[in-house]
């Protein structure tokens, strides 16, 4: 009896058992690479977005990435122009929406999830010094939108955006 209840106990309390597989790749883009978001589609595709920069920690430029579920990268797009992703969403319509900082100035921008081409780019150009930190899909019975929030350094009011996920453009605006 012992001696199954110490089998038992092995199976059960086996690190092996709680061990997980995951795929073995290393995905560079620059010298520091800052992946800051993570969304996986039903098809387990998973799409990772952020920034890289030079060794001296300047110049970001930002990318998003798509693997399947056995990691094999199926596209990837960085973007030339000094820029930071902060947050992805996939809207239920397969489309991922991207929100960050170009150039110094709040952008969002839309991507075709299959085939990772762009469709639609949003860039605030009088957002000095802001960013959009997070973005979300608001989804009901009439139709659905992408909710925003606007951020900047040091203590500011809560802003946040509407848009329309087909075409970027603004719908509504709130500061408190």
């Amino acid at each position: 009896m012992k001696h199954s209840l110490f089998l038992l106990a092995l199976l059960l309390f086996s690190p092996s058992l709680f061990t997980q597989n995951y795929f073995d790749h290393i995905y560079s883009f620059g010298d520091i690479d800052h992946p800051v978001a993570v969304v996986t589609d039903s098809l387990e595709n998973i799409y990772v977005c952020g920034w890289y920069e030079d060794d001296n920690q300047q110049v970001p430029h930002a990318f998003v990435l798509k693997t399947d579920a056995n990691g094999q990268e199926l596209w990837r797009v960085t973007l030339a122009d000094t820029s930071k992703f902060y947050a992805i969403c996939l809207t239920h319509t397969g489309y991922l929406t991207l929100a960050g900082s170009k150039k110094n100035h709040c952008f969002l921008t839309s991507f075709d999830s299959q085939t990772g081409n762009e469709q639609w780019i949003n860039e605030d150009t009088t957002s000095n010094n802001f960013w959009y930190a997070t973005v979300n899909e608001i989804l009901d019975t009439t139709g659905y939108e992408l909710y925003v929030r606007k951020e900047a350094n040091g203590a500011h009011k809560l802003r946040y955006l509407l848009f329309n996920p087909l075409n970027g453009n603004l719908l509504f605006e709130y500061i408190d």
